[in-house]
């Protein structure tokens, strides 16, 4: 199947920090891909520069057999919001507070000349007594109802990508779980695939077809949500799914360190990795086909028989 949308060999730097190192995955139409990782591991950095949000240094993002890192500026703003939208990870600060929830849908769908109803798209998500809330201004909401009327505004001109950058971090279990369900509902409806930024594998569990593992700006795992779950290969990808509470466990299995900053010589992971060797501390390691998993590690966890 052609994909929607095809980034290759993707650099993002804020000064001399490569914050996406060599991106390369692809997105199928209705689908749901998920990329995983710390804080600092580059994830919201590679959103924004697919949106232009961010300048990329180099490769190319290709949707619509055009590379969008070659459009001009007006091509671009056109795509952006329209074909290719984006709900930010914390919508008290992407939403106006001096506008209320039905303008700033409805300014969404003018910019674009598309026809709609900020009333419908708001019931569309959920919100109870749209007919009200749509006259209401972004602190007058809950967290869940801010997060919903931000999906409101991402979907009010049916796009073909939906980019949700941590959409439910911010909010209790329960909500989470309505959040990502009303995702679902939306895919189904509107045919649009998602590309699903998250730290959390419990949420790449329920909603993801495939996933994309970063650490410190690289690529280090790429496999089915399937795949991935029951074999991962990666140090890094084990060590996360070790830290998911499970009924039995006891106390969760940390990662000790922290993502660096600047990555080091040789594999970044090296200085958190129980597999380390001297070759990981001196050698970068290449994205490699492992069956059918794509892993970054020059002794990878060993399959299951």
């Amino acid at each position: 199947m052609t994909a929607l949308l095809e980034v290759k060999e993707l650099v993002a730097s804020y000064g001399d920090v490569r914050a996406v190192d060599g991106a390369s995955f692809a997105i199928a139409p209705r689908s749901t891909l998920g990329i995983v990782g710390e804080s600092g591991s580059g994830k919201s950095t590679l959103a924004l520069a697919i949106m232009r949000l961010v300048r990329a240094a180099s490769g190319s993002i290709v949707y619509g057999g055009r590379d969008l890192l070659a459009l001009p500026e007006d091509d671009m703003r056109a795509l952006r919001g329209d074909r290719i939208a984006m709900i930010f990870q914390e919508p008290m600060t992407s939403l106006n507070p001096v506008f209320t929830i039905g303008a700033q849908i409805a300014e969404a769908l003018e910019v674009h000349g598309k026809p709609g109803d900020p009333v419908e798209l708001l019931r569309l998500v959920g919100i109870p007594a749209p007919e009200q809330r749509v006259r209401a201004y972004p602190h007058q909401l809950s967290g869940g109802m801010r997060q919903r009327a931000m999906i409101a505004m991402a979907i009010a001109c049916k796009p073909d990508l939906l980019i949700a950058d941590e959409p439910t971090t911010a909010l209790d279990v329960t909500i989470q779980a309505q959040i990502l369900e009303l995702l679902a509902s939306l895919q189904r409806e509107l045919g649009t695939s998602i590309l699903l930024i998250t730290h959390d594998l419990g949420v790449v569990a329920d909603a993801c077809d495939e996933v994309v593992v970063m650490y410190a700006g690289r690529i280090v795992e790429q496999a089915s949500t399937e795949q991935l779950l029951a074999a991962p290969r990666h140090h890094y990808t084990a060590g996360l799914l070790r830290a998911l509470p499970k009924a039995d466990r006891e106390r969760l299995q940390e990662i000790p360190g922290v993502v660096p900053a600047v990555a080091p010589p040789g594999c970044a992971f090296a200085d958190r990795c129980p597999a380390v060797q001297p070759r990981c501390r001196s050698e970068a390691p290449e994205l490699v086909q492992l069956g059918a998993t794509r892993v970054r590690c020059h002794f990878p966890v060993e399959a299951p028989c």
